[in-house]
């Protein structure tokens, strides 16, 4: 919560400290980057939420439509697994590495409503590919082994946010994306175990800046 309100009082400050400046260009392209806070909720095996970057960019057809694409990765989560033991056909292991990251990309229609001058807030829904893939280590009876499994599937995202032009180009932006979805795996095992189908959801706060070409 201190990281986001940082974030707003940032916006606020970069909006009111250009009140006199003309608005961002109504339309044409516009690119840009992110860093965020994303949070991961993978079916019951984890909750966490960890620190995100990414970029996005689209094409402003007039001052209230346009069309945006969004793709972000994401550090590690902390699964709370590193260091436990446990025993397997009465052999005992302990995981050393347990690495989960997540992925997405969406592509949306966007709607924009002109506050005034410097700001404008827009929503947008669309659909989403995700993935969550997953790095495993762990010795069992003094040998070392790794091993990976990977998720991933498609799903929607919706989004809202508020924008604040620093320049007629230069455009800081605060939004939040909730994307869901039915993630898959092809790995035998967990097929086998009734764990190949996941029910996913990334919740992400972001600050961007992108240029208004």
């Amino acid at each position: 919560m201190k990281t986001f309100l940082t974030a707003v009082t940032l916006l606020l400050t970069l909006g009111c400290a250009n009140t006199a400046m003309a608005e961002t260009n109504d339309t044409g392209f516009y690119v840009g980057g992110d860093i965020g806070r994303t949070q991961l909720k993978f079916g019951s095996l984890l909750d966490d939420s960890t620190t995100s970057v990414g970029a996005y960019g689209g094409y402003q057809f007039n001052e209230w439509f346009a069309i945006e694409g969004h793709v972000f990765g994401t550090a590690d989560y902390d699964t709370g697994l590193e260091g436990q033991s446990g025993s397997y056909n009465g052999n005992t292991f302990t995981i050393t590495k347990a690495d989960v990251s997540a992925a997405a990309i969406s592509i949306t229609p966007k709607v924009t409503w002109q506050i005034n001058e410097i700001f404008s807030a827009y929503a947008k829904a669309g659909i989403s590919y995700m993935q969550v893939n997953s790095e495993w280590g762990a010795t069992l009876n003094g040998s070392y082994g790794t091993s990976s499994l990977d998720y991933d599937g498609f799903g929607y995202v919706l989004g809202a946010g508020v924008n604040a032009a620093i320049t007629p180009h230069l455009v800081v932006r605060l939004g939040y994306e909730f994307m869901n979805g039915d993630l898959e795996t092809n790995d035998s095992l967990a097929q086998a175990t009734n764990m190949d189908k996941m029910d996913t959801d990334l919740s992400q706060f972001s600050l961007g800046l992108h240029y208004q070409f």
